[in-house]
């Protein structure tokens, strides 16, 4: 695990905005090598973001960055059933 210094928080933070519209919250970022080549970007010791496969997206148990994201309502009535 390490610590990513400032510039690399900004440079993360505005990618965040850029890409999923939400900037990170923090001013500590410690950064996780998962196995498979994933990075695991904790603030304030949450999971907040991860970058797969070179595609950053947020973390599934940050609900504050989830509730930012669009979302698709679909009635019980439109699936068919199996």
């Amino acid at each position: 695990m390490k610590f990513l210094k400032s510039k690399d928080i900004r440079l993360l933070s505005s990618e965040a905005q850029d890409k999923l519209g939400r900037r990170l919250a923090g001013d500590t970022v410690e950064q996780e090598t998962l196995p498979g080549d994933v990075q695991l970007y904790l603030v304030k010791g949450k999971p907040e973001l991860l970058r797969v496969r070179g595609r950053l997206v947020p973390s599934l148990s940050n609900n504050e960055a989830l509730d930012t994201l669009p979302s698709v309502a679909v009635d019980m009535g439109a699936i068919p059933h199996v």
